[in-house]
């Protein structure tokens, strides 16, 4: 994988490049203050511990897998994964999973990972990237639709959260000709 350069919207330089091990600390923390958030992921039984990420990290791109991280002033800001589809029939799609430091969201931060994520599955020979998103994450969706996802469904009421049940929007960019 190749890095990428871009800027926020106030100004500073964004590095998009491969996640290391020495990300691991970062990457744990981000996730784990997201799901803490209560509003953009939802919460897992088991959450990786430090350790665990690290492993992922050592393993990464052994099966098409990627993992990209964003800094800003030489801090992780953000990451974004591609994970490919578990059927042997649909090694042409990964699943994508985005996460942004709280503080850093709605300055670019976002864009810049999908983007080099986009470039980063064409690399690996993916031709399709689906996601999911809580359908209240409105500025997520409309991130997805301005990069040219689609909407392709929803699975209603599926996560239940802060007392409240919340719909499962499932999306896909077709990236490459099948």
């Amino acid at each position: 994988m190749r890095e990428h350069r871009f800027k926020t919207k106030d100004g500073r330089d964004i590095l998009v490049r491969p996640a290391e091990i020495r990300d691991a600390p970062a990457l744990n923390k981000i996730y784990a203050d997201t799901i803490a958030e209560r509003k953009y992921l939802p919460e897992l039984f088991v959450s990786l511990s430090l350790d665990e990420w690290r492993e992922w990290l050592a393993k990464v791109n052994q099966n098409r897998e990627v993992i990209l991280v964003a800094e800003v002033d030489k801090q992780v800001v953000g990451h974004v994964s591609l994970q490919p589809e578990e059927w042997q029939t649909s090694q042409h799609v990964c699943i994508l999973g985005i996460i942004v430091k709280k503080g850093f969201r709605n300055i670019g931060i976002g864009k810049a990972l999908i983007l080099a994520a986009i470039d980063a599955a064409l690399i690996v020979g993916y031709k399709k990237i689906t996601l999911s998103v809580f359908a209240n994450n409105s500025r997520a969706i409309a991130l997805y639709k301005k990069i040219g996802f689609e909407q392709v469904g929803c699975r209603r009421k599926q996560f239940y959260m802060n007392h409240e049940y919340i719909d499962e929007v499932l999306m896909e960019l077709f990236i490459a000709p099948l």
